[in-house]
């Protein structure tokens, strides 16, 4: 009968998992009052002959789909330099990946970054963030987390959450299952 009771919380514990995984991802419409709540993990800048390229994926913060169709705009503040921008960055090919050229030259920088609805685009909540960069000839460098860092060539080891949230989850109901299925000791007393 032991059997019988672990294949069914076997059972119960894979459809816990993969129920979740299975379901489509709520749209933005659902989500910060029927806004996309905006946010950028990273911005990607690659050194070019007349300044920097700005590379970044803007995000919805609560599906983490990209989100085309939102205006985004750079700007750099430097010791003893003129500011640079804001400099519009555009999303050529309409999938969340913005992209532009910022005149930027090596040195210390503050770089700012603004993220929010234009007219006729998704509503959204918009995003703003600053990051400090230095800025080296021939040196990519990704802005995020807490400031820059020499870029990762073939990009960083990110786990998506998703999946890694359904692979505890299943974790933990099989635990329990077996916890719950596991043989009482019998003590000789009735």
């Amino acid at each position: 009968m032991a059997v019988g009771r672990l294949r069914t919380a076997l059972f119960a514990g894979l459809v816990a998992a993969a129920v979740p995984a299975l379901l489509p991802s709520a749209p933005a419409g659902a989500h910060a009052g029927g806004r996309a709540q905006l946010y950028v993990e990273s911005v990607h800048l690659e050194p070019q002959p007349t300044g920097w390229r700005a590379e970044l994926v803007v995000r919805d913060a609560d599906s983490g789909k990209p989100e085309p169709g939102v205006g985004v705009a750079l700007t750099a503040t430097g010791d003893g330099r003129p500011a640079v921008g804001p400099v519009a960055l555009t999303d050529p090919d309409g999938d969340g990946r913005y992209t532009a050229l910022v005149p930027l030259t090596e040195g210390l920088w503050t770089v700012a970054l603004e993220a929010d609805e234009i007219p006729g685009g998704p509503r959204a909540l918009p995003f703003a963030r600053t990051w400090p960069a230095t800025l080296q000839a021939g040196r990519p460098v990704d802005l995020g987390g807490s400031g820059s860092r020499p870029a990762e060539p073939g990009g960083g080891g990110h786990v998506p959450a998703r999946p890694l949230a359904l692979a505890l989850l299943a974790g933990v109901v099989g635990l329990l299952g077996l916890r719950r299925i596991r043989p009482r000791s019998w003590t000789g007393v009735t």
